[in-house]
């Protein structure tokens, strides 16, 4: 079985900046949420689906940015 080689610190380095930008993808993905729901359910205003849609993109891209950095440590 071949031996896996440490990993460098510039993986970690880089694995952390990547998770970090995933924790801020979630952050915009929950703003988005709220902000689109209370639009469209409240206020009953089309730009509330958009900002659903948005959020939805910033929740895939969360997951892929967190994929990404748990590979990279």
């Amino acid at each position: 079985m071949p031996r896996r080689r440490p990993p460098q610190l510039i993986d970690r380095a880089l694995g952390a900046f990547i998770g970090f930008l995933g924790w801020l993808l979630l952050a915009f993905f929950l703003a988005c949420t709220a902000v689109g729901a209370f639009e469209l359910f409240v206020l009953g205003s089309a730009r509330g689906l958009g900002l659903l849609a948005l959020g939805v993109a910033l929740y895939f891209g969360a997951r892929l940015a967190f994929d990404t950095a748990s590979d990279a440590v």
